[in-house]
């Protein structure tokens, strides 16, 4: 394990646990606070990364002599300073991973600087798609956070040019950060180069030329480029069983078409595409471009915790044919074992069935005569007498009678024909005016007067809905950009309160009518959490009596171009400082008194952890005015002196002489001999 110095105020009350990478000058450890228990990342980058670099840059002339080659890397030093500054005023942005803090220290022994680099120890991508499997909404989240990211960086006219999943680590909040930031600037690109030992899978392809130069949008193919694995089951394009990762790689940046994802549907796969364009002027040109897309996208296919990669399903269960369950064939009951009177209960009832036909017979001779054509002609009375007696008395028994000879059945009156038109167009009516009673009128209208937050922390949003309606007549819903949602049930009268949220997250708050009602009136606000920083130490030091130097290291959440900071002795009014950075020195300090220092948080931000120091300041001693006398001797000197007051623990005393001579004692008496 290479050797590490544990600095101070950086490394303070740090223990190392262990050594992750070497590469040149540069190491990576994992250290943690012996306070807190909380783990860190730790880089340590060496400036030059070896004696050998000194002296080649005295071989060739650079620098005439050791100083110039210690002046040398202390610009090359204060670059990196700079653009530590730089990445500082980016910490707000919360899907930026910054360094917690950072410091520069020339080194003990040889030429050069030692920078020491702490970030909050996260998981990264890589070891996330190791170890979960990515749902849909998570991936359409990832690049969103990304996208956001890099919307950042391009703000500030920078971009990062190593996007990859051993990059990007995930919060203790869900959100996903862009970290270990190589920065460079959009302005400077022309002069910029990508070094060979940071291309990846998921570079732009122009990196991999010799004359290729970073372009804006390389920033843009990288996030196109994790998000394609992840919806290609994990593998880069053209990878398959015959198709090994260098010689598919080597198809990806030559030019050759990239296939859809596996897993990603028709919408999801021309997004992509698009973002892992061969040319770069054929991808998306900004970063907000891609995530409007992700947006839309998201918004017309709503993205659910379904998996990405489904599952692999095992075999059915084999079902034994012999082990199914014989069924008893059916058998018929034997009627001569049954009792007469339970025969009787099942058996037809005869005298109802004779008369029900003796009415159909009546019914069918009625209709019969009825049904004689008016125009025929009536039966001769040789017919009659011809009839068979037993003809008449048939007759006779149905007792239908006849109309008389020669006269003629009345008609009977037909219904007019305008009836059932006018019967058709009132139906047409009644059922218009039904749909525009169910679907019009009876829907009610849900009015809210006003939406209002009235308070507000670091993960809960308090909110009062004015409105005449009864308790539960609507539901309210608390939800932010990424989908995440909560609801709940309007209470009339009475606050609500959602909880659970995330720190520094805008959140949308409308009121939702119920099904098959309106929404009117004012029904929605917005509002953001406060943000959350967790400082991890914070520390007074005194320089001199009246002089002190303040630290802090943070731990989470983020930080700010500017801090102020509170301090009164006891008793004393308290006085405050705006400075920036981490640190300050405070200057106005009085002799003998014990200060507070507290940190103060920033407009909409809650300040946790170790956010007030104290510290206890020298008291002065006076001396008696004329007390201090010295006696000499040929070899020895004897200073006295007198003093008013409390004894201090100790006095240290100095002797010099104009040929350089210097020597110094410390004595708990007022008085001390020199030899």
């Amino acid at each position: 394990m290479p050797e590490l110095n544990m600095i101070s105020p950086l490394l303070t009350n740090m223990e190392l646990v262990k050594c992750v990478s070497v590469h040149g000058g540069t190491s990576v450890y994992i250290v943690k606070s012996t306070k807190s228990n909380q783990s860190y990342y730790l880089k340590h980058i060496c400036i030059p990364e070896s004696q050998k670099q000194v002296d080649a840059l005295m071989f060739t002339g650079a620098a005439a002599t050791v100083e110039d080659a210690q002046n040398y890397y202390k610009q090359v030093a204060a670059d990196y300073q700079s653009e530590l500054e730089t990445l500082e005023k980016l910490s707000a942005s919360p899907n930026i991973g910054c360094y917690r803090s950072y410091q520069i220290e020339p080194k003990e022994d040889g030429v050069g600087f030692e920078i020491y680099l702490l970030a909050e120890y996260r998981q990264t991508l890589s070891e996330v798609l190791a170890e979960t499997p990515m749902t849909q909404s998570g991936a359409v989240n990832l690049g969103l956070d990304l996208c956001s990211a890099l919307c950042s960086l391009r703000e500030a006219g920078l971009i990062h040019r190593n996007v990859k999943p051993s990059n990007v680590y995930l919060s203790s909040s869900g959100h996903y950060l862009l970290g270990d930031l190589g920065i460079a600037k959009i302005d400077e690109l022309k002069y910029c180069s990508m070094p060979e030992n940071m291309l990846s899978y998921f570079s732009a392809p122009e990196l991999f030329s010799l004359l290729g130069t970073i372009e804006p949008t390389t920033d843009i193919y990288s996030v196109g480029m994790i998000l394609y694995r992840i919806y290609n089951g994990n593998h880069g394009p053209f990878e398959d069983e015959k198709t090994s990762a260098r010689a598919a790689d080597k198809l990806r940046v030559t030019g050759q078409q990239l296939p859809a994802p596996m897993y990603a549907d028709y919408e999801m796969a021309d997004i992509l595409l698009k973002a892992c364009a061969f040319k770069p002027e054929d991808r998306y040109q900004t970063p907000q471009e891609l995530q409007e897309a992700l947006l839309e996208y998201g918004k017309r296919n709503e993205a659910s915790d379904a998996l990405i990669v489904p599952p692999i399903e095992g075999e059915p269960e084999q079902i034994d044919p012999s082990a199914e369950e014989e069924v008893e064939p059916v058998q018929f009951a034997d009627t001569e074992q049954m009792a007469d009177d339970f025969k009787e209960s099942f058996s037809p009832d005869t005298a109802m069935l004779n008369a029900i036909i003796d009415e159909v017979h009546r019914g069918e001779a009625g209709q019969n005569t009825l049904d004689l054509d008016e125009n025929s002609q009536d039966a001769s009375e040789d017919d009659a007498d011809n009839s068979s007696s037993s003809e008449d008395a048939e007759v006779d028994e149905l007792k239908i009678n006849l109309p008389p000879r020669g006269q003629r059945r009345k008609k009977k009156a037909s219904a007019p024909k305008w009836i059932l038109p006018v019967f058709i167009g009132v139906a047409a009516l009644a059922a218009i005016a039904a749909a525009v009673w169910f679907f019009v009128i009876v829907p009610s209208v849900t009015h809210v007067n006003s939406v209002s937050v009235t308070d507000i922390g670091t993960d809960y949003l308090t909110v009062q809905v004015e409105s005449g309606e009864d308790s539960g007549a609507f539901d309210v819903t608390c939800s932010d950009a990424y989908g995440n949602q909560s609801r709940k049930a309007f209470t009339a009268g009475e606050a609500m309160t959602f909880d659970s949220l995330v720190p520094g997250t805008q959140y949308t708050i409308e009121a939702v009518p119920l099904e098959g009602k309106k929404m009117t009136g004012s029904y929605s606000a917005t509002a953001s959490t406060y943000a959350e920083t967790k400082i991890l130490s914070f520390t007074a030091t005194p320089i001199s009596i009246t002089q002190a130097e303040l630290n802090f290291i943070l731990q989470d959440g983020p930080d700010f171009d500017s801090w102020t900071l509170s301090y009164a002795a006891e008793g004393a009014e308290a006085k405050t400082v705006t400075f920036s950075g981490h640190s300050v020195v405070i200057s106005d300090l009085q002799s003998g008194s014990e200060y507070t220092f507290t940190l103060l948080p920033p407009e909409n931000t809650l300040l946790t952890g170790a956010t007030a120091a104290t510290l206890s300041t020298v008291p002065t001693v006076d001396l008696v005015p004329d007390s201090v006398s010295i006696v000499t001797s040929s070899s020895s000197a004897l200073l006295t002196w007198q003093y008013e007051g409390d004894a201090p623990e100790k006095w240290v005393v100095t002797i010099t002489d104009k040929a350089g001579f210097e020597e110094t004692k410390e004595v708990t008496v007022p008085n001390v001999t020199f030899e």
